[in-house]
């Protein structure tokens, strides 16, 4: 089973560069780093590996971005423990 916490750095990661590129639709946005026929079988590490390079993001701050990510899942978790 995939890390269901991917899902907040992978969304994170689109956002920034979609803020960055407003013009751009959100399949303009995806197409344009990942070719059509393949956006559907590729991992979602490959997808934003693809997203930066495409977009000169710098993969470190967006590692950064995961990493922090899964600390408030961790806090977030720890609070949906208690209750």
């Amino acid at each position: 089973m995939r890390d269901p916490r991917r899902i907040k750095k992978v969304l994170k990661t689109i956002e920034d560069i979609w803020r960055q590129n407003p013009d751009l639709r959100l399949g303009q946005l995806l197409g344009n780093a990942v070719p059509e026929n393949l956006i559907y079988y590729i991992e979602d590490e490959t997808l934003l590996d693809r997203l930066c390079l495409t977009y000169g993001v710098d993969v470190a701050k967006t590692e950064e971005v995961g990493s922090i990510v899964e600390e408030l899942d961790e806090i977030e978790s720890m609070g949906a423990d208690k209750k």
